[in-house]
């Protein structure tokens, strides 16, 4: 069958150039998205993009990638897309074929009314012994937000009261423990307070008179004739402690924190003979040097010391009163 001129000249004319280009453009530029759409490893789905507010709303993300890659998903971050993360359900994996899927839900929802977005997830993956990373992000889903609506023609009903609740132990529990141990500790306080500020006296031995302490301490002293076994710095040191007890407790002076010159110096303003003051001052000299300067007494200047330190006391000795010998015990 032939074609005449005409009929030759109408198809030319149908299938010129001008209208046949945008066609195939458009068949170059969709085919290959729609396969790789088909294609795609990685799908997010939504239950239902139009809920109200307060629903939940169940997110699913699936991932196919052959057995030998591996997979890492970042998690979603929510805040600056004003939806809030009820749940997460952990990655789950399946087997399928000489492929992987991996499955994960992510439960949000939204508290106003407005259009929200899930936002796009990134999977890196990489084969097994290998450092070269490939980036995949799934989409980004529309999520629209309506408010309930109210039906008005029925009645206005009053507001309802919140619901009472019983109170159960374990919600009192953390307050009463918090409640006992704040107890204990200041019952713990407060006996400790006491125990440090607590009378003792019944518990003391009866101090001695001064002069009866330090002539008993100056006996026994002169019995151990320290000296005599190379110890005169422990001597010169228990004789000075004596004598500076007792003048601590006679004249009320804190005389184990003077020096000897100092103590001297104060005991001028008592009345004590010169004579017993200057008998003091020669013991308490030769006891520093002894204990400071490394001075080596003899005998006859240990045997002097005590004398001279017995006629001290005996010669400064206070006058008890009977009140003075009830206090003292005897």
């Amino acid at each position: 069958m032939r074609l005449n001129k005409n009929a030759i000249k109408i198809i030319l004319n149908f299938i010129s150039i001008p209208k046949v280009l945008p066609i195939l453009i458009a068949f170059v530029v969709i085919l290959p998205s729609a396969l790789r759409a088909e294609n795609k490893p990685i799908q997010v789905a939504i239950d239902t993009n139009k809920r109200v507010v307060g629903d939940k709303i169940t997110v699913t993300i699936k991932a196919h990638f052959p057995k030998n890659k591996l997979v890492f998903s970042t998690p979603a971050e929510l805040s600056s897309h004003r939806l809030e993360m009820l749940d997460t359900i952990a990655t789950d994996t399946l087997k399928n074929g000489e492929e992987w899927e991996y499955q994960q839900k992510y439960f949000v929802s939204a508290y106003d009314s407005g259009t929200y977005y899930f936002p796009s997830l990134q999977f890196i993956v990489a084969n097994k012994g290998d450092t070269t990373k490939r980036y995949y992000y799934t989409d980004s889903l529309p999520i629209y937000i309506s408010l309930v609506k109210a039906d008005t023609s029925l009645p206005a009903k009053p507001i309802k009261s919140p619901l009472s609740v019983p109170y159960t132990f374990k919600e009192f529990w953390p307050l009463l423990a918090w409640i006992l141990g704040g107890l204990a500790l200041i019952l713990g306080i407060i006996y400790l307070v006491r125990w440090l500020n607590k009378d003792k006296t019944e518990l003391k031995i009866p101090l001695k008179p001064p002069f009866e302490e330090a002539i008993l301490a100056l006996d026994n002293l002169q019995k151990k004739r320290l000296w005599e076994s190379g110890q005169e710095k422990e001597f010169y040191i228990a004789l000075t402690d004596i004598l500076r007890r007792y003048i601590t407790r006679i004249w009320n002076m804190d005389a184990f924190e003077m020096t000897s010159s100092e103590i001297i110096k104060a005991l001028k303003k008592e009345s004590i003979d010169p004579k017993n003051r200057k008998d003091l001052k020669e013991v308490l000299e030769l006891a520093d040097l002894v204990k400071f300067a490394k001075h080596s007494s003899v005998p006859d200047e240990n045997i002097r010391v005590l004398e001279s330190s017995r006629m001290f006391l005996i010669n400064t000795r206070p006058i008890e009163t009977e009140e003075d010998e009830k206090i003292s015990g005897k």
